[in-house]
């Protein structure tokens, strides 16, 4: 089970990024003992340190912490991959029942695939279908498709 937040992980990059606890929670948007709380929260749930810390002189990754990097950044570009494709299918099922299914809504919705699929995995396929439909049942089918296939999970 997991024991820490997107968020908390999001610090953790951030602060790798900086090499400071300081400007990481300055591009977060965070006060600087918020960050530093998450992070020590991370280690401790870790079991592991992720950084060294210099007094004065900021944060450097531990081999542990580098390893971790890769796995936090990617875990955070799925999340946003997520989002991005819920997103795509609340405004197709909106669409849907605000303005019926439609030729022309299904057109203006098309509008808006590059960016609900930027990043995806198989977006260029997922892209591909989409421009194709003809109605939006067909858009919220096709978004069913691709979940039911497990690319891409959204939890309830």
């Amino acid at each position: 089970m997991i024991r820490f937040t997107l968020r908390q992980l999001e610090y953790v990059v951030r602060a790798a990024e900086t090499g400071s606890v300081t400007l990481a929670a300055k591009r977060v948007r965070a006060s600087q003992p918020t960050v530093s709380a998450a992070i020590a929260g991370v280690e401790r749930v870790l079991g592991v340190q992720l950084f060294v810390r210099h007094h004065a002189q900021g944060l450097s990754l531990t081999p542990e912490g580098r390893r971790f990097l890769g796995e936090a950044k990617a875990l955070l570009r799925h999340a946003s991959d997520v989002e991005r494709f819920a997103t795509a299918l609340t405004h197709a099922r909106l669409a849907l029942r605000l303005q019926g299914d439609t030729r022309k809504t299904a057109l203006e919705f098309r509008k808006h695939f590059g960016w609900y699929t930027k990043g995806l995995r198989d977006g260029s396929e997922l892209r591909q279908r989409l421009f194709a439909i003809e109605s939006m049942a067909e858009a919220e089918a096709i978004f069913a498709d691709y979940l039911a296939s497990a690319r891409i999970e959204i939890a309830a």
